[in-house]
């Protein structure tokens, strides 16, 4: 009964902030596209593509929880450090790679392999730029999730992905009828560097 208890304990934030990610993540794409088929189209395409890409090169943080969790209950304090010294100069250096890739050669990949044309060629372009650094935050998010997820501090999990989440709500209610598909780049990448940052100090 206590290992069960002990188990919900652990398990329950991560499910409650995937499906509050989820519903809020609705809305701000709601506020994101205004009401404008060109931006739902540019913004739905890139982010696919991202979520995609980054679920990928998520299985790097997946081979750091195996190990660190089994360095981590045998007190390697040493192994775990170095696992994770290793796994974050990964991360960085395929974030960045990733990063430099789309800001010199994004508007060719969306002409060459999404047909992209004209105000949605611009509209995505734009998109894609701002969210460039997307693959390097997601990869540290990916990673420091897993540290606590070892450490078994699943609730700040919950609490700082709900924050950031309305956080990108918000700033996508105010931005968007601004900056248009520019500032739903914005409030993204605003929120998730806040996430990172977070993390790093917890």
């Amino acid at each position: 009964m206590s290992y069960s208890r002990e188990v919900n304990r652990y398990v329950f934030p991560l499910i409650a902030t995937n499906i509050a990610q989820l519903l809020i993540n609705q809305l701000s794409l709601h506020f994101a596209v205004n009401d404008s088929s060109v931006a739902l189209s540019g913004i739905s395409v890139i982010q696919n593509f991202l979520f995609a890409f980054g679920g990928i090169l998520g299985a790097f943080s997946l081979s750091f929880n195996i190990k660190g969790a089994r360095a981590f209950a045998e007190s390697n304090k040493s192994r775990f450090k170095d696992l994770l010294k290793s796994s974050l100069l990964l991360d960085m250096l395929i974030g960045l790679l990733f990063m430099i890739l789309c800001l010199v050669f994004g508007k060719l990949f969306l002409q060459l392999f999404y047909g992209f044309t004209g105000d949605l060629l611009d509209l995505s372009t734009a998109y894609l730029t701002i969210m460039s650094s997307y693959i390097l935050l997601t990869l540290l998010t990916f990673l420091l999730t897993n540290v606590l997820k070892v450490e078994k501090k699943t609730k700040p999990i919950f609490w700082i992905g709900l924050v950031s989440s309305l956080l990108d709500v918000v700033m996508n209610y105010y931005l968007v009828p601004i900056l248009g598909v520019k500032g739903a780049a914005i409030s993204a990448i605003t929120s998730l560097l806040l996430v990172v940052l977070a993390w790093f100090l917890v």
